[in-house]
């Protein structure tokens, strides 16, 4: 019940739609994306480059060849610089579940209190038993006489 209120109050602090980590990440991108170089391959497959390195990024499909911006959802340095060339910004590529509507989403729900132990009732049943005892797999150790 902490944590749900705790995060729903930091949440509405955010400076911006999206998380302020994964907005971290992308300024590292963005400033990470002056390295390298974009080549339009036609339609929306780019290529780009720096020194001997060289990527593949499909802007359409979300997918570059580094797998950087595929395993976290976040647009890669590579990504970063073809979008910054067809004029469009980094945080609208930004998945869903960063943004703030998700988190206000995912911690809204409530979890109703419950009361401290005195109001609990007793148990009259029988209390539960130790499991049995089980036969452990393999040659019964010797027993050692000295």
């Amino acid at each position: 019940m902490e944590r749900q209120d705790v995060m729903r109050r930091l949440c509405l602090r955010w400076k911006t739609d999206i998380s302020p980590s994964i907005q971290n990440r992308i300024e590292w991108a963005k400033d990470q994306q002056r390295f390298w170089k974009p080549f339009h391959a036609g339609g929306s497959h780019w290529e780009v480059r720096q020194l001997y390195e060289a990527f593949k990024v499909n802007v359409d499909e979300k997918t570059c060849s580094s797998r950087m911006w595929g395993l976290s959802g976040i647009p890669c340095p590579h990504a970063c610089a073809v979008i910054f060339k067809i004029n469009k910004r980094p945080e609208d590529y930004v998945p869903g579940w960063f943004r703030r509507e998700k988190y206000m989403q995912l911690y809204d729900s409530h979890i109703m209190p419950v009361g401290g132990m005195s109001t609990w009732t007793i148990n009259t049943k029988d209390k539960p038993l130790p499991p049995q005892p089980r036969k452990m797999p393999g040659r019964p150790k010797k027993k050692g006489s000295t």
